[in-house]
């Protein structure tokens, strides 16, 4: 059984973390942003979960999990913060007019670039150039603040630069402390 972790701060402003398949919240991108909005006083809800191993299969759990999470907050301001596979819930988030920090969002994803383009919703979209799922036209299609990291994979590292993958980590993070600030006070 995997558990989820929650880091309590205000119990108004909840970010709910979705991970990626492999990447999980203690990963960097993760780790770090999730301890920097806490400092900020959200309540961070990390969810920890082994995804099913067929693709098909991947897209309801997602939903399944994100949703039963969603539906036991009565927080007043809702993030997502999700990475890969987490940002196969842009669709619903936006439906449902939930903001989200989509890291590496699959914008290959016919239906994830579909839910940018026509969002409202308040979201910011972070990829790098070297990410395959990363598609720079879709991420600006919408009415998202879009942050492209030259030269960053996937992870949103640039492969034999650990000093630049600091400095974008850092970057990150600062775009997101001023995106939920601009969420909720």
């Amino acid at each position: 059984m995997v558990l989820d972790i929650r880091h309590s701060g205000d119990p108004e402003r909840v970010v709910l973390i979705l991970p990626g398949l492999t990447y999980t919240p203690a990963r960097p991108l993760l780790h770090y942003l999730a301890r920097a909005l806490h400092a900020r006083g959200w309540t961070v809800q990390e969810l920890w979960w082994d995804p099913p191993d067929q693709d098909e299969q991947r897209q309801a759990y997602v939903e399944h999990r994100a949703t039963a999470a969603l539906e036991k907050e009565g927080a007043r301001h809702v993030v997502v913060l999700a990475k890969c596979l987490g940002t196969r819930f842009l669709p619903t988030a936006v439906r449902l007019g939930i903001p989200g920090i989509w890291l590496t969002p699959m914008l290959d994803v016919p239906e994830v670039a579909q839910a940018v383009k026509v969002s409202t919703t308040p979201a910011l979209m972070v990829g790098g150039t070297r990410d395959p799922h990363w598609d720079a036209a879709a991420a600006r299609g919408g009415k998202a603040r879009v942050l492209e990291l030259p030269g960053a994979d996937h992870g949103l590292e640039t492969p034999g630069d650990v000093q630049g993958s600091l400095l974008a980590l850092a970057t990150i993070i600062r775009a997101a402390e001023d995106f939920t600030a601009g969420l909720a006070p």
